[in-house]
Formats: C-alpha cells, sequence, structure tokens
C-alpha cells in the first residue's frame, strides 16, 4: 500500500524540519514547498493526499493558494498559521480549508489531526465531480487526465493539457501570460511567452469550431487568457 504523501507548503525551514521526523515516522511521505506558485505547479504534476499550508507566504497568500487548490479537487487542507484570530480562522475555512493550526503547534497533534482528516476523506465515497471539470463543450477529467469536446476524445500534449486544465481552473478568469509561463517552465522569459502563443494555437485548432476565430479560449490582449 503505498504511503500517504503530504504538501507542506511554508517558506519557514523550521517547519519542514520539525515536522519531518514525526510524519516519516507515521509512515507518510513528504514533500516541501517555499512558496505558493511552485506548490500549485506541484501539485498539478503530483497526487498529493493532504496539504498543509502556511497563510504568510512569498508571492502570494495562503487563503488564494486554498482557494486555487479547491477549484482543482477536494484534497484536504490543514492551515498553519500564527495568525489566531477568529476573523482569519474563519476567512480560512471559507478559502476551502478543512481544519486550521496556529503556531507554535504540537507536532504530535497536528500529525494526528493529519491521520483523522485522513480517515474522514477515505470514509466519503468517490466523487466524479471532485475530478471533472466542465467548462461549455469541454469536459476535463483529471484523474484520467482524458479531454472531450462533444463528448469527443481529443489528444492533447502534456504542455497543451497543463494550459487547458489552469485555464479551466479559472474559467471566465484572465489568466495572465507571465502567470502561465511560470506554472509551465518556472519562469516567464520573451521565448517562453512566444512558446506559450505556438501551445494557445495548437490547443485552438483542438479544440475551436474555427480556430481562426476563438470562441473558447479567448485572448484578453496585452492581459492573458481566459477559457469560456
Amino acid at each position: 500500500m503505498a504511503r500517504p504523501h503530504i504538501l507542506l507548503i511554508d517558506d519557514d525551514p523550521d517547519v519542514a524540519s520539525i515536522l519531518s521526523p514525526y510524519l516519516k515516522r507515521e509512515g507518510f511521505r513528504l514533500t516541501v514547498s517555499r512558496n505558493g506558485y511552485d506548490a500549485l505547479r506541484q501539485f498539478r504534476r503530483t497526487p498529493f493526499d493532504l496539504v498543509l499550508l502556511d497563510v504568510v507566504l512569498p508571492e502570494t497568500d495562503g487563503y488564494s493558494v486554498c482557494r486555487e487548490l479547491r477549484s482543482q479537487g477536494d484534497t484536504p487542507v490543514i492551515f498553519l498559521s500564527c495568525r489566531a484570530d477568529e476573523s482569519d480562522k474563519i476567512r480560512g475555512f471559507d478559502a476551502g480549508g478543512d481544519d486550521y493550526v496556529t503556531k507554535p503547534f504540537s507536532p504530535r497533534e497536528l500529525v494526528a489531526r493529519v491521520k483523522a482528516r485522513l480517515r474522514s476523506r477515505d470514509a466519503r465515497p468517490p466523487s466524479r465531480s471532485s475530478h471533472v471539470l466542465r467548462v461549455g463543450r469541454l469536459e476535463i477529467d483529471t484523474l484520467l487526465q482524458r479531454v472531450t469536446v462533444d463528448g469527443r476524445p481529443v489528444r492533447l500534449s502534456a504542455k497543451e493539457y497543463r494550459i487547458l486544465c489552469l485555464l479551466a481552473s479559472r474559467s471566465g478568469q484572465t489568466v495572465g501570460f507571465r502567470e502561465l509561463c511560470r506554472d509551465l517552465w518556472g519562469r516567464d522569459t520573451v521565448r517562453d511567452l512566444r512558446t506559450l502563443t505556438v501551445h494557445i494555437r495548437n490547443l485552438r485548432k483542438k479544440l475551436e469550431p474555427d480556430p481562426a476565430h476563438p470562441e473558447h479560449i479567448v485572448t484578453v490582449r496585452g492581459t492573458g487568457y481566459k477559457l469560456v
């Protein structure tokens, strides 16, 4: 049986060094990310069983990261934060968090909360809707990594699939050129922007009735793309 895989998102290296031996002793695997954008990239590439998420992060905050995680499925999220006000906790739950633990915390208690949350998850019947994204004529099954248009299977490259998933997870919203590049390559050079344009063109050829006049993958001039 595979060991449960935990994603820890926290820019404080001491948190990882403290938690790591406790989690490994209980049979967990641990992956650590120092910022929100890197964590989201890892989350899209790797199936995690639970996320431990700090509120205060470089570049973006934990609440925004949690909302993005929640848009992609129902993986349990436990907030870790030095913010103990009731309003902060409510904000965490409103963002989609399953639990909220204030720092400093007992590592043993946190591990117990992790185990309890995983037991609760495993007791739920699987939900197809949690891993299926639907936008108009498109359906994306993130578990099977399968894309259909009006029920017709469409073959995409790995990069095309990742672009489509990111746009679909925020359907109707503009996703910036640079954000897409950082997600795909971890950087946003001029060359990356040009390569992104090629991938978008190929996606339109595969998904749009008339690629020259796209209806679904729309360019927001000077800003990015959105899926409608």
